[in-house]
């Protein structure tokens, strides 16, 4: 179990320090987006992060096949690690 969280074989686990910013993945309303994006995410496309904050929703649409993600916030704290781990994300392959 990563942080407490059970994991399955199949899932797609971000490690991620989000410094200041918003968004461990922990919050119900992330993890209620992290669904959707599963369910609507297709391979290819392209997605639009409106209020990113640390970036994990667009780095998971990415691992779930996104082509792109344009990740914007408009909050006064952007830590560096966020545009680090946005362009090492890579989307998943087969």
């Amino acid at each position: 179990a990563a942080h407490g969280i059970d994991v399955k074989a199949d899932d797609v686990v971000l490690a991620l320090d989000p410094g200041m910013a918003f968004g461990t993945g922990l919050h119900p309303t992330t993890q209620l987006c992290a669904a959707a994006l599963e369910d609507y995410v297709t391979p290819g496309m392209r997605v639009f992060d409106v209020g990113t904050g640390s970036g994990i929703l667009a780095i998971y649409a990415l691992k779930l096949g996104a082509a792109s993600a344009l990740a914007v916030s408009l909050a006064a704290v952007s830590p560096p690690e966020v545009s680090a781990a946005l362009v090492s994300a890579t989307p998943m392959s087969g």
